[in-house]
């Protein structure tokens, strides 16, 4: 009689560990970003974007070149249903007004263009909590003409309402000849009135 309570007793407590972390959940959207009310589960909501990034190439041989370019975006934001981590669908991803001394052969200025959209990404665990950006591909462009294509993960963290990208640190793409192309800078969040503003936790 002992040892079927005791393995009764194990049974029920593995089976709470299990339904535990069957319930564990990651970071989830939230008005924010000070406020710690959750954005309801299952209502996507529509963000749009804008800020300054500035896009570093880094070639397999050579010095970095860098350039300045105005981001704006529009992406849906999500908790789902179960209590799953956050999701956010990004539609748009506009790259325009670049500047900088990253020139081609002909002089004119080097752009960027995105690509492959939508790109999907989950909110994953961190301080802040990360907003975790696959299949991102980025086009470096001369007058229109392609040179290169970037792809890869970009991961840049939530908070200030906002994406901050952080350089290598938040994510780097990558070419097929190994060049390498990362994100620096703040694309600021605006949700739909009257709670604009956007975090996570």
């Amino acid at each position: 009689m002992l040892r079927r309570t005791v393995l009764v007793a194990c049974f029920i407590t593995a089976f709470a560990v299990t339904a535990a972390s069957a319930q564990a959940v990651g970071p989830h959207w939230i008005w924010g970003p000070k406020k710690t009310e959750e954005i309801p589960a299952g209502k996507p909501v529509p963000v749009a974007t804008e800020g300054t990034l500035t896009f570093t190439v880094t070639p397999v041989s050579g010095k970095p070149l860098k350039t300045k370019c105005q981001i704006e975006d529009r992406e849906l934001i999500e908790n789902p249903l179960g209590g799953g981590p956050g999701v956010d669908e990004m539609l748009s991803f506009n790259i325009s007004g670049c500047t900088g001394k990253a020139a081609c052969s002909t002089g004119a200025l080097i752009s960027f263009q995105a690509v492959g959209l939508p790109w999907l990404s989950l909110l994953q665990p961190g301080t802040p909590p990360i907003d975790e950006i696959k299949g991102v591909e980025i086009q470096e462009q001369c007058s229109g003409a392609v040179l290169s294509t970037y792809t890869g993960t970009l991961t840049p963290t939530v908070s200030g309402s906002a994406l901050n990208f952080g350089g290598a640190s938040s994510g780097t793409l990558e070419d097929a000849f190994k060049n390498k192309l990362t994100l620096k800078g703040k694309d600021k969040m605006t949700g739909p009135p009257p709670k604009t503003k956007i975090g996570a936790i």
